[in-house]
C-alpha cells in the first residue's frame, strides 16, 4: 500500500497541513499517511521512527509556505541552517534514501533558491512545485494526489538482492547467476539480465546512479585507481563513509548478486555496462569471497565473473541500499 509523508512547519503551514492530511487520508486511507507528533508515541526516538517512515514511503509532501525559509529561533538564525531542525532532517533524510519529493506552495509562496538552501537540501530546488490556492483548494489538492499517484504507479516490484557478503563457491555462485537470469560468458550465455530502471543523480558534488529496479544507489564513476581485495578494498568504502559520499553514508562493496545486477548482455562501447556508468572499472571487486581467501571479481570487459588472490589489483564501484 502507498505511504505518503507530509512534511511542514508548524508556525507556518499547519493549518494547510491539517486540511491536505484530511484530503490524503481520505483517498490513500489513514493509516497510509504520516503527519508528524499524531503519528509518534510517547518515548518514541525522532530519528529512528522517521528512518522508518521513510522507508514506507513513496513520496513526501513538503509543504512551504511563505514563512518556511525565513522562520528563525529564540536566537535568530534561520531554522532551515540548524542541522537539528526537524524540517531539515526529514527533507535530508528522504534525498538521501531516493524517495521522491513533491513540493506544495501554500499561501502564495515561492520555490526557494538553490543558492538559499543549506547543501544537503539543494536537490528540492529542482523539484517540480504544486501550488495550492485558497480559491482552488479543492482542485489542487485533487493535482496533488494524481501527481502522489504518479509515484505509486510506476513504482515496480524490487528485486530482492543479497546485500550480506559471503563465502561463495563456483557452483553456488553458477547456481545464483541461472537462477537470477544474468548473463554471464562461459556461464549463462542465454541469461537476459535484470530490466534496469537507471536514473542519474547529482547529490552534494557527486553524480551517482539509482536502478529503481533494485533500489540500490551506486558510484556512476568508482575508484580512480585499482586497488588490492585485502584490507584496501573495504577500507575504501570506510573512507567513503567517513567522508560522506554524496551527502549519504551505508556505502559498501557490492556482493556478486548485486554487481552482476548491472552486467550488460550485450555490450555498449567497450564494456558490458550501461552507459549511464562511467565506462570505467572494468574489472571490480565485490564484498563476496571464494572458500580459499580469494575474492570474487566481475569482469564487465568480456562479461563474466570469476576470483582473484587478494594481492590483485581491480576497481571498486561502491553501493548502497535506497529505501530498504
Amino acid at each position: 500500500m502507498p505511504g505518503v509523508f507530509i512534511c511542514y512547519r508548524r508556525e507556518d503551514t499547519a493549518p494547510y497541513a491539517g486540511r491536505i492530511f484530511d484530503h490524503l487520508a481520505a483517498h490513500f486511507g489513514n493509516e497510509h499517511v504520516f503527519f508528524d507528533v499524531d503519528d509518534m508515541m510517547p518515548g518514541q526516538d525522532f530519528v529512528q521512527v522517521l528512518d522508518q517512515t521513510l522507508k514506507a514511503s513513496d513520496a513526501v509532501v513538503v509543504l512551504i509556505g511563505r514563512s518556511w525559509l525565513t522562520a528563525v529561533d529564540e536566537h535568530g538564525h534561520r531554522r532551515i541552517d540548524r542541522h537539528g531542525d526537524y524540517v531539515r532532517q526529514e527533507i535530508a533524510t528522504a534525498i538521501g534514501k531516493s524517495v521522491p519529493i513533491i513540493p506544495v506552495l501554500v499561501g502564495r509562496a515561492t520555490m526557494p533558491k538553490a543558492e538559499e538552501l543549506p547543501r544537503s537540501l539543494v536537490p528540492l530546488a529542482r523539484s517540480h512545485a504544486i501550488e495550492i490556492s485558497d480559491t482552488r483548494f479543492r482542485q489542487d489538492v485533487e493535482g496533488l494526489i494524481a501527481a502522489i499517484g504518479n509515484f505509486i504507479r510506476t513504482a515496480s516490484p524490487r528485486l530482492e538482492l543479497r546485500s550480506e557478503p559471503a563465502a561463495l563457491s563456483t557452483a553456488e555462485a553458477r547456481i545464483m547467476l541461472v537462477r537470477r537470469n544474468f548473463y554471464c560468458a562461459g556461464i549463462n550465455e542465454a541469461g537476459l539480465g535484470v530490466s534496469n530502471q537507471f536514473e542519474q543523480k547529482v547529490l552534494g558534488d557527486q553524480l551517482v546512479v539509482v536502478d529503481h529496479a533494485t533500489r540500490l544507489m551506486w558510484e556512476k564513476i568508482g575508484s580512480a585507481a585499482a586497488i588490492e581485495g585485502d584490507a584496501d578494498a573495504p577500507a575504501y568504502a570506510e573512507a567513503a563513509n567517513d567522508n560522506r559520499l554524496a551527502g549519504c553514508t551505508g556505502w559498501r562493496l557490492p556482493t556478486l548478486e548485486e554487481g552482476m545486477s548491472i552486467m550488460a548482455a550485450t555490450k555498449h562501447g567497450t564494456y558490458h555496462l550501461d552507459p549511464v556508468f562511467d565506462q570505467s572499472a572494468a574489472l571490480m571487486w565485490t564484498a563476496d569471497l571464494w572458500p580459499d581467501g580469494k575474492r570474487w571479481l566481475i569482469y564487465y570487459v568480456d562479461g563474466s565473473c570469476g576470483s582473484e588472490k587478494l594481492s590483485f589489483h581491480a576497481y571498486i564501484r561502491l553501493v548502497r541500499s535506497v529505501r530498504e
